[in-house]
């Protein structure tokens, strides 16, 4: 079963501003990929992979 980002993100305790900053994007720009306006890049995916130690193939983007 893939996880939403949004679901790694509230299981790891982390607000959309948090993950937004180690992700060194705006907060406008990281609530439009969390809700599916636009769309992440795989750099993106490999990092919250990376923080939430979770393969990368079993995140759905």
């Amino acid at each position: 079963m893939k996880l939403k980002v949004k679901a790694i993100r509230v299981n790891m305790n982390f607000t959309q501003k948090e993950l937004a900053d180690i992700l060194q994007m705006s907060l406008s720009t990281y609530q439009k990929k969390e809700n599916g306006i636009s769309p992440w890049l795989y750099k993106e995916i490999v990092e919250i992979a990376k923080i939430a130690n979770v393969d990368i193939s079993n995140i759905e983007a």
